[in-house]
C-alpha cells in the first residue's frame, strides 16, 4: 500500500497532466421513467476529509465535489493482432483524443481516457505507447484512468447541500460536468410529471 508521501506525488503527478478544466456539480432527482424531476446547482464543497469510494471502483481525487471530477482507475482487455490498427490518438498527456471506428479499441476505450500502463508496462509518454503497441499482441491489458461522470449521493453530500430529496419517488447522483476553458456549458433539463 502507497504511503501519504506517494499518494501525494502521484496527485501532484496527475495534477499537472490535467487539462485546465473547471467542474460544476448539481444534484438530479430522476424519476423511475428515466426523467429528471428536480435539479440544484452547486459551487464544489471543500473536499471531505475522508472520501467514501463506492466499493467497485477506486477514486483518485476523491468521489463528490471539491472542484476536480472524479476518477476510477479501469482495465480494459483488448485483443491484438500484428499489423491491427488499435484506432485511438494520444495527446502529449497520453490522454486519449480521438478514437477511429470499428477498430479494436472502438467501444472499450474512451476518449478522456488517459492511458497508465499496458501489459504492466507503465507508459511515460505516447512515443513510448506508440512504439510498445507494435510489439503487444495477441491481447493488450491497458490500465486507464477514466472520468466519472456520475457518483452516488451521499448523506454527507445531502449534509453539505441542504438539499432534501425524496428517495420514495426518485433515485438522486452528482453529475460531473467538466469544461475545458473558454467553452461555454449549457444545460438542459426535462421535467415530467408524477401524476
Amino acid at each position: 500500500m502507497p504511503s501519504n508521501d506517494e499518494k501525494k506525488q502521484q496527485q501532484q503527478q496527475l495534477q499537472k497532466r490535467t487539462v485546465s478544466t473547471t467542474t460544476t456539480t448539481f444534484e438530479a432527482g430522476e424519476s423511475n421513467d428515466g426523467n429528471a424531476t428536480s435539479l440544484r446547482l452547486s459551487s464544489p464543497p471543500p473536499p471531505a476529509a475522508t472520501p467514501t469510494p463506492a466499493p467497485t471502483m477506486q477514486c483518485l481525487n476523491g468521489c463528490g465535489g471539491g472542484g476536480v471530477a472524479p476518477t476510477e482507475i479501469t482495465k480494459v482487455i483488448i485483443d491484438y493482432e500484428e499489423g491491427d490498427l488499435i484506432g485511438i490518438i494520444l495527446n502529449d498527456e497520453i490522454i486519449i483524443t480521438h478514437i477511429q471506428k470499428d477498430t479494436r479499441a472502438d467501444g472499450k476505450l474512451k476518449i478522456g481516457d488517459r492511458i497508465i500502463s499496458m501489459n504492466g508496462r507503465l507508459i511515460k509518454d505516447t512515443d513510448m505507447f506508440y512504439h510498445l503497441i507494435k510489439k503487444m499482441h495477441p491481447q493488450i491489458l491497458i490500465v486507464v484512468e477514466r472520468k466519472l461522470l456520475k457518483t452516488m449521493l451521499t448523506e454527507e453530500r445531502i449534509k453539505q447541500t441542504n438539499f432534501e430529496p425524496n428517495f420514495d419517488t426518485c433515485d438522486y447522483f452528482i453529475a460531473h460536468l467538466s469544461k475545458l476553458h473558454g467553452m461555454q456549458l449549457g444545460l438542459s433539463v426535462k421535467v415530467s410529471s408524477l401524476a
